[in-house]
Protein backbone atom coordinates (compact mmCIF):
# COMPACT_ATOMS: atom_id res chain seq x y z
CA UNK A 1 0.00 0.00 0.00
CA UNK A 2 1.55 3.10 -1.02
CA UNK A 3 1.57 6.01 1.83
CA UNK A 4 -0.28 9.52 0.66
CA UNK A 5 2.20 12.35 -0.64
CA UNK A 6 2.06 15.71 -1.17
CA UNK A 7 3.53 18.00 -3.40
CA UNK A 8 5.47 21.53 -1.74
CA UNK A 9 7.26 24.17 -3.27
CA UNK A 10 10.31 23.67 -6.11
CA UNK A 11 8.81 19.95 -6.80
CA UNK A 12 10.00 18.77 -3.44
CA UNK A 13 7.35 15.44 -2.24
CA UNK A 14 7.18 14.91 1.36
CA UNK A 15 5.36 12.60 2.69
CA UNK A 16 2.63 13.38 5.51
CA UNK A 17 1.65 10.01 6.53
CA UNK A 18 2.77 9.80 10.38
CA UNK A 19 5.05 7.35 11.45
CA UNK A 20 4.48 4.64 13.69
CA UNK A 21 7.33 3.85 16.88
CA UNK A 22 8.17 1.11 15.21
CA UNK A 23 8.50 2.33 11.22
CA UNK A 24 10.28 5.23 13.32
CA UNK A 25 12.59 3.30 15.00
CA UNK A 26 13.61 0.77 11.81
CA UNK A 27 14.24 3.77 9.69
CA UNK A 28 16.20 5.34 11.80
CA UNK A 29 18.45 2.32 12.29
CA UNK A 30 18.66 1.65 8.77
CA UNK A 31 20.53 5.16 8.85
CA UNK A 32 22.53 4.29 11.49
CA UNK A 33 23.72 1.03 9.64
CA UNK A 34 24.94 3.10 6.57
CA UNK A 35 27.16 5.14 8.90
CA UNK A 36 28.57 2.31 10.16
CA UNK A 37 28.87 0.29 6.68
CA UNK A 38 31.87 2.05 5.64
CA UNK A 39 30.17 1.92 1.95
CA UNK A 40 30.52 5.99 0.01
CA UNK A 41 32.83 8.51 0.40
CA UNK A 42 33.61 10.83 3.38
CA UNK A 43 31.54 13.74 1.78
CA UNK A 44 28.77 11.46 1.38
CA UNK A 45 29.17 10.46 5.16
CA UNK A 46 29.41 14.18 6.11
CA UNK A 47 26.21 14.95 4.22
CA UNK A 48 24.53 12.35 6.19
CA UNK A 49 25.68 13.12 9.16
CA UNK A 50 24.70 16.91 8.56
CA UNK A 51 20.98 15.74 7.47
CA UNK A 52 20.91 14.41 11.04
CA UNK A 53 22.66 16.69 12.79
CA UNK A 54 19.29 18.87 14.46
CA UNK A 55 17.23 15.77 14.26
CA UNK A 56 16.21 13.61 17.45
CA UNK A 57 16.46 9.74 17.70
CA UNK A 58 13.40 8.34 18.65
CA UNK A 59 15.54 5.47 21.01
CA UNK A 60 17.87 6.83 23.31
CA UNK A 61 20.42 4.33 22.33
CA UNK A 62 20.56 5.61 18.63
CA UNK A 63 21.07 9.17 19.46
CA UNK A 64 24.07 7.91 22.20
CA UNK A 65 25.56 5.87 18.41
CA UNK A 66 25.28 8.68 16.68
CA UNK A 67 26.93 10.61 18.51
CA UNK A 68 29.65 8.65 19.25
CA UNK A 69 29.65 7.73 15.14
CA UNK A 70 29.80 11.81 14.76
CA UNK A 71 33.10 11.87 16.85
CA UNK A 72 34.27 9.21 14.99
CA UNK A 73 33.86 10.40 11.79
CA UNK A 74 37.25 11.08 10.85
CA UNK A 75 38.25 7.57 10.60
CA UNK A 76 37.84 5.70 7.11
CA UNK A 77 36.31 2.84 8.83
CA UNK A 78 34.55 2.43 12.10
CA UNK A 79 34.07 -1.22 12.88
CA UNK A 80 31.95 -2.39 15.99
CA UNK A 81 35.03 -3.22 18.58
CA UNK A 82 36.50 0.48 18.16
CA UNK A 83 32.93 1.72 18.46
CA UNK A 84 32.42 -0.01 21.51
CA UNK A 85 35.19 0.74 23.40
CA UNK A 86 34.13 4.74 22.58
CA UNK A 87 30.49 4.08 24.23
CA UNK A 88 32.20 2.65 26.72
CA UNK A 89 34.38 5.15 27.47
CA UNK A 90 31.34 7.57 27.40
CA UNK A 91 29.39 5.05 30.03
CA UNK A 92 27.88 3.14 27.67
CA UNK A 93 29.44 -0.15 27.83
CA UNK A 94 26.24 -2.76 27.45
CA UNK A 95 24.98 -2.06 23.94
CA UNK A 96 24.40 -4.68 21.41
CA UNK A 97 26.27 -3.22 18.32
CA UNK A 98 26.04 -6.07 15.87
CA UNK A 99 22.94 -4.57 14.49
CA UNK A 100 24.32 -1.70 13.39
CA UNK A 101 26.92 -3.54 11.36
CA UNK A 102 24.68 -6.10 9.10
CA UNK A 103 26.21 -7.81 6.34
CA UNK A 104 23.96 -5.22 3.75
CA UNK A 105 23.90 -1.83 4.79
CA UNK A 106 22.04 0.79 2.78
CA UNK A 107 24.00 3.06 0.69
CA UNK A 108 24.52 6.29 1.41
CA UNK A 109 21.95 7.51 -0.93
CA UNK A 110 19.32 5.06 0.51
CA UNK A 111 19.80 6.89 3.88
CA UNK A 112 19.75 10.37 2.55
CA UNK A 113 16.50 9.29 1.58
CA UNK A 114 15.30 7.67 4.91
CA UNK A 115 16.47 10.58 6.77
CA UNK A 116 14.15 13.07 4.65
CA UNK A 117 11.22 10.55 5.52
CA UNK A 118 12.34 10.61 9.03
CA UNK A 119 12.40 14.59 9.35
CA UNK A 120 9.40 14.85 6.98
CA UNK A 121 6.72 12.88 8.56
CA UNK A 122 5.01 14.12 11.53
CA UNK A 123 5.41 11.26 14.32
CA UNK A 124 2.29 9.13 15.11
CA UNK A 125 2.81 9.00 18.71
CA UNK A 126 2.72 13.25 18.83
CA UNK A 127 -1.05 13.01 18.98
CA UNK A 128 -1.42 10.92 21.76
CA UNK A 129 1.47 12.93 23.82
CA UNK A 130 -0.89 15.61 22.67
CA UNK A 131 -3.84 14.18 24.20
CA UNK A 132 -2.35 13.13 27.18
CA UNK A 133 -1.29 16.70 27.80
CA UNK A 134 -4.56 17.91 27.43
CA UNK A 135 -6.19 16.21 30.05
CA UNK A 136 -3.73 17.28 32.82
Amino acid sequence: MERPRQTWGDGIRQDRTALGGADRLALELDVLRALCGGAGTTQQHQALSESLARYRFSEPEHQVVFESLCALSSRKEISAAVLGVHLNNRGFPDLDLEKYFAAAPPSVEQALVRVDELRSAPNADDGVAQKRMSRS
